[in-house]
């Protein structure tokens, strides 16, 4: 039977040891003090612990944040980050619980929170935070850029005693095929591939004896991963000559005829030559790295770059010191600061992690990004390259043709964001600040108050809303009011609605509302659209929970 409590102190150990097995990538248990302990508001109130026998085998922790749904509409968040159930443990509902333990309408009024967001894989959403919470997905505004530096993990992995058995039993037949597969590309070393005598061994550099020869573009090796009938992509992708194979006849037809089980090797991904983007030698600003007394002036240039987007809002020079100088993948050396040459002003940072994460890269608008973003990309890849990293991420807007135009150049591809979910947990005050900051426009076009009755409404929210409007302004409120519109919902279409992932005409049409009267069906889904976000959502790497 698991018992479910909030966290304590003499829990810290036990926490920090489930979250560094269920998240190894992060740094060991130094990630959880930093993220957690370290965290300027950090709440230990917000920490759900599940436990059997008194020992701990599930945790979920929840971070309180300012979020900005618009460029000045801002609100009380919570991050919900790090749930942990030990591997013997899942399937049992413990995962459920914890997302539910802190979820009480009292929680979130005593702390003023209006919304939850969440960094999760559409599976998992699809699957229990959407029907159990409530999330919906963003549209964003964030690219990410990839680059692959080294071979490293995959020839450290295919070097394993363990794997070489593993492979050797599981594909004995090409392990046998005595020949040996190269991949080339552009901005990045070549990977060989060696199958004979029983095993497959790999290889980082040229290699003189190369029976295969792949050539080809990054986005093609990707769509050959994932999934699909590979012969068919790799005969399609040739017709096209978007990958070009090398090779005496018989290897290559016995290439073929093995292609289901060589589909494990193409772990390739191309990039390009970044030489002709080298920082030019008469640039008027100069890079540094990062001295104390700089953050006021980053904390200002972030807040100034994305002034227009939603995400995080307005840093602190305490929050981003914690963000990222005190990250634990976060040297001095790896973070970089661009100044204008004469004036001194600081015109763009990057903040490079041993990780291979680019946390944050930023330049002033008004300033010359051309010359700006070169040097300090430059600069992060020479310092990640040196810390021996085998990839790198980087996060950008995705209107930023400067920082997409240089990632090309510097031999990045695209690669998919983490998803971001949110979730309504004080409906009235989020229609209240969505309907005040359109006040203006409500108020011209509308006299109206307009009755929300929502379906299946989870506990944390009142099921009927009213929003009146007139010359006096607006009004949200959950006490009744008489009302000439008659707007009847479920909870996900109306936050659905709200976020603007949904336009008010495509619900009408698709019968996702009913209203009454019928006379004011136009005038509700004006109204409607008045109030729906209309946000480009950004989030820096560092922000990612």
């Amino acid at each position: 039977m698991y018992k479910y409590r909030l966290f304590s102190s003499k829990d810290s150990d036990a926490v920090r040891e489930l979250v560094r097995v269920t998240f190894p990538g992060f740094l060991d248990g130094t990630y959880w003090d930093w993220k957690h302990r370290n965290y300027p508001r950090f709440d230990p109130l917000l920490v759900a612990i599940a436990e059997e026998d008194g020992e701990i085998v599930g945790c979920s922790h929840w971070l309180q944040n300012s979020l900005k749904l618009g460029s000045d509409v801002v609100v009380n968040s919570l991050l919900t980050c790090d749930l942990a159930v030990r591997l013997d443990h899942r399937g049992r509902g413990i995962a459920k619980n914890l997302l539910l333990q802190r979820r009480t309408r009292e929680t979130f009024k005593k702390r003023g929170i209006v919304v939850n967001y969440d960094f999760a894989g559409p599976r998992l959403a699809a699957r229990l935070y959407t029907p159990l919470l409530g999330y919906l997905p963003p549209k964003l505004s964030t690219r990410k850029y990839f680059k692959l530096l080294s071979w490293k993990k995959i020839v450290d992995f295919v070097s394993d005693v363990d794997v070489q058995r593993a492979l050797r039993k599981e594909f004995s037949k090409v392990c046998s095929l005595n020949m040996t597969i190269s991949l080339k590309m552009r901005s990045a070393p070549q990977l060989n591939l060696i199958f004979k005598s029983g095993k497959i061994e790999a290889t980082e550099g040229a290699h003189g004896d190369s029976d295969i020869t792949i050539e080809g573009d990054t986005h093609t090796f990707i769509s050959l991963m994932n999934g699909g009938n590979i012969t068919r992509k790799i005969v399609k992708a040739v017709l096209e000559r978007r990958i070009k194979f090398n090779g005496k006849l018989s290897k290559l037809l016995t290439a073929y005829r093995n292609v289901g089980q060589l589909e494990t090797v193409f772990r390739v991904i191309f990039t390009r030559d970044r030489d002709s983007v080298l920082p030019k030698a008469t640039s008027k600003y100069d890079v540094r790295t990062f001295q104390d007394g700089d953050e006021a002036k980053i904390v200002q240039l972030l807040n100034k770059a994305y002034a227009d987007y939603g995400g995080p809002a307005r840093k602190s020079p305490e929050y981003w010191r914690w963000c990222c100088l005190e990250r634990p993948d976060v040297e001095r050396s790896g973070l970089f600061v661009a100044v204008d040459k004469r004036k001194g002003d600081v015109v763009g940072h990057v903040v490079a992690g041993r990780s291979g994460n680019v946390w944050e890269l930023c330049y002033d608008p008004e300033q010359d990004g051309e010359e700006i973003v070169p040097m300090l990309i430059d600069k992060a890849v020479g310092y990640l390259e040196k810390a021996g990293v085998t990839s790198i991420n980087i996060t950008a807007p995705m209107e930023d043709k400067t920082i997409r135009r240089t990632c090309m150049d510097y031999g990045f591809i695209h690669n998919p964001p983490p998803k971001v979910f949110l979730s309504v947990l004080d409906l009235v005050k989020l229609a209240s600040l969505l309907a005040n900051d359109r006040k203006e426009e409500l108020t011209t076009r509308f006299d109206e108050t307009v009755l929300v009755k929502l379906e299946d409404a989870p506990s944390w929210i009142s099921s009927t809303i009213f929003i009146k409007i007139g010359k006096n302004g607006v009004q949200v409120t959950d006490r009744p009011l008489p009302h000439s519109i008659n707007l009847e919902t479920d909870f996900l279409t109306f936050s659905s609605l709200l976020f603007g992932n949904l336009s008010p005409s495509k619900a009408l049409s698709s019968a996702k509302f009913r209203v009454t009267p019928s006379s004011k069906v136009s005038t509700l889904v004006e109204i409607l659209s008045c109030l729906r976000m209309k946000t480009k959502w950004f989030f820096p790497l560092s922000e990612f929970g």
